[in-house]
């Protein structure tokens, strides 16, 4: 059954100049919400959660993402799958999901689930339409995917994939993923792990990212040239994984980062409980 949350209440925010509403969520052990996707009409949030040991299964390895309603606390199920990224308009939800299920060559006690298909949630209708790799490139990193982003306007979104390329969907188009327009390598000119994309700049009209260095435990911001795929400027490093959020016009950022957010009005924390946040 879905979890459900502790009544609302009132609390303090950390500058202590106003009330917070908060919404207590018990989801027990062994579950591990990420960063909020707000909906446009702020009833409620979308959440991915980990969860533990889920390399046992093929149900729970590929993840799975809750909306959670900010006036009762219910969490309910809506997809599988990681990554969840609302549609500037906020009638679709896109995320990554998995084709395939299969057994790790390592220990034949775990699954690997392949995240290499986007997936796009119509919220209305719960149909979903999806886009997956060719056959001939599935299980490899050519199929992977890390990050994706929605366009300014809606009818594409940005794909980062594992093995460094960016691409560009159309959602009028159905094709193999890897078939889809590739826009550029970038990051593979840089030492960092992968691109966490966030979305379009509102001022610049660039792809802003964060990029992880899985090995340093660093990060940093980057914009991203969204016709070259190109990085064009880059804030200084960070120490730890920073989790990015642009506000609804593209223009203010949030960022997460070791139990700080760190927002244009200043810095609160650090407290562990902050893992992510969103306007």
């Amino acid at each position: 059954s879905a979890p459900m949350a502790k009544n609302p209440t009132k609390s303090s925010d950390p500058t202590g100049s106003s009330d917070v509403s908060e919404v207590l969520i018990d989801y027990g052990g062994g579950v591990f919400p990420g960063a909020p996707q707000l909906a446009p009409d702020g009833t409620g949030v979308y959440v991915e959660l980990g969860l533990e040991d889920a390399w046992y299964q093929c149900e729970t390895a590929a993840g799975r993402i809750d909306r959670i309603d900010l006036t009762t606390g219910t969490a309910t199920p809506v997809a599988e799958g990681s990554s969840p990224q609302l549609s500037p308009d906020g009638v679709r939800l896109a995320y990554v999901a998995s084709s395939r299920c299969v057994p790790s060559g390592d220990n034949e006690l775990e699954v690997i689930a392949y995240a290499d298909t986007l997936a796009v949630l119509v919220l209305v209708t719960g149909r979903v339409l999806r886009w997956q790799p060719s056959p001939g490139v599935r299980e490899s990193p050519v199929s992977v995917i890390d990050s994706l982003a929605w366009t300014a306007d809606g009818t594409a979104i940005f794909v980062a994939m594992a093995d460094g390329t960016l691409r560009l969907v159309d959602l009028t188009v159905g094709a193999a993923l890897d078939a889809t327009p590739e826009i550029g390598s970038g990051r593979t000119e840089a030492v960092f792990g992968a691109w966490i994309l966030e979305g379009i700049d509102g001022a610049t009209g660039r792809l802003v990212a964060v990029e992880w260095d899985y090995e340093l435990v660093t990060s940093r911001v980057v914009e991203i040239n969204p016709a070259t795929g190109r990085v064009v400027a880059a804030d200084p490093l960070i120490d730890g994984f920073a989790v990015l959020r642009l506000d609804a016009t593209g223009t203010e950022r949030i960022l997460t980062v070791d139990g700080r957010l760190v927002t244009p009005a200043g810095t609160f924390g650090p407290d562990p409980f902050y893992g992510g946040a969103d306007w």
